[in-house]
């Protein structure tokens, strides 16, 4: 029997409170206690399910809560703001008559606010499933969705088809926490798009083949059949309309097959990098830090804190990108930069020119142990020149 999905939410403090809702909403329970040690609450809820999602009405969140997500393993959602009384007794309303305290009552409000938060993606779950008559797939696939940020198509196809070389790499990924999930599965989504596209290219290619040949079967009966009829001077415009139409079929189909060369290369490369990520660093590219360039590719590669960034050339950036970097401990490696660009951002910089790195369109690898040499020698370089700055000053 499958264990049941709990979304949780939490009011620490002197007295603890808990509520307990399942992915439809429902209230499985709601209590609260004295001096309730986390232990001891953990006891409780896992006897009821397994907790998924928990929730708290202030932000950021409180200790407890946090050690309690870390604990169960279930993804922390709090508001962009402290809710409000009025929000918390619009969340409550149909639950009044349950509510003891106003313990309980922020339980409750932290527990449904989540809910209110991933309701829309649980309901579009829902309807993909129902539609592809995958509804037996529904608990898996929701923890998937809930805890990792990926499509509903993707979460279908790691829990319906585990023993994909490309699903177990994720799945050990996930499980092992070796590297960055989303990196991971934004390589994975890339990876099926790269598939799917690859196979209607190649259903193109045919279809421009069977024209093909169907255009000089047309050919062959017109110059069999229509010199009877037909005067000489018509005959060669027919025939010269119909060569350039091969012509240009022909040119056609030699595009569709350099561009399918090219996915399956992007495909390779991809391939390859996902295996070799257990000794590399992925690093995500950028022509620039400009406000376009950074908009346009972080759509799809989610930059976040700790990233580590490759940029073409430095000295094109907006400040408005590099307030959203700072604070975020950004690497960047740079191929083009010059001394004002690199005193000017306060990011920790790296050269490539002697670094070896391996790319493609939108991602590069480095191996782990040149850019932890590199990292260290170049943090060296750098205290040693502050200290000697230092001392320039005090003399």
């Amino acid at each position: 029997m499958t264990e049941q999905l709990l979304i949780i939410g939490i009011d620490p403090g002197t007295t603890v409170a808990f509520a307990a809702l399942d992915l439809t909403g429902n209230l499985l329970k709601l209590f609260s206690q004295k001096e309730l040690s986390l232990s001891s609450l953990i006891e409780k809820i896992i006897q009821l399910g397994k907790p998924i999602l928990v929730g708290c009405d202030v932000t950021p969140a409180p200790t407890f809560v946090e050690k309690f997500a870390t604990k169960t393993g279930a993804k922390l959602i709090d508001p962009d703001l402290d809710l409000t009384i009025d929000e918390k007794k619009s969340l409550i309303k149909n639950f009044e008559q349950k509510i003891q305290n106003n313990h309980q009552r922020d339980a409750l409000s932290s527990a449904l606010y989540a809910y209110k938060i991933v309701n829309p993606l649980l309901k579009k779950t829902d309807k993909v499933l129902k539609k592809e008559k995958k509804q037996n797939l529904a608990t898996k696939v929701k923890e998937l969705l809930l805890k990792k940020e990926i499509s509903i198509k993707t979460a279908i196809d790691i829990v319906e088809k585990p023993e994909k070389p490309e699903v177990k790499i994720i799945k050990k990924v996930i499980e092992k926490r070796i590297f960055s999930e989303k990196d991971f599965l934004t390589l994975y989504d890339k990876l099926k798009k790269t598939e799917k596209e690859i196979k209607l290219l190649t259903n193109q290619n045919q279809n421009l083949k069977k024209q093909q040949q169907e255009n000089q079967n047309k050919i062959d009966f017109l110059l069999k059949k229509i010199p009877k009829i037909i005067p000489p001077e018509k005959l060669k415009q027919q025939l010269s309309f119909k060569e350039r139409r091969i012509e240009f079929f022909t040119i056609e189909l030699e595009k569709q097959k350099i561009k399918i060369k090219e996915l399956q290369k992007n495909l390779e490369q991809l391939n390859q990098f996902i295996a070799n990520l257990n000794s590399n660093i992925l690093i995500k590219k950028l022509n620039n830090l400009s406000t376009s360039e950074f908009q346009e590719k972080n759509k799809k590669l989610n930059i976040q804190k700790n990233d580590i960034l490759l940029v073409e050339n430095l000295d094109i950036y907006s400040q408005k990108t590099i307030d959203f970097l700072k604070n975020k401990n950004i690497t960047i490696l740079y191929k083009k930069a010059t001394k004002k660009t690199k005193q000017t951002l306060y990011f920790f910089l790296i050269d490539t020119k002697k670094i070896k790195i391996q790319e493609n369109d939108l991602f590069a690898t480095i191996s782990k142990k040149e850019f932890q040499e590199i990292k260290t020698k170049q943090s060296l370089l750098t205290k040693i020149i502050k200290e000697y700055k230092e001392e320039r000053t005090k003399d």
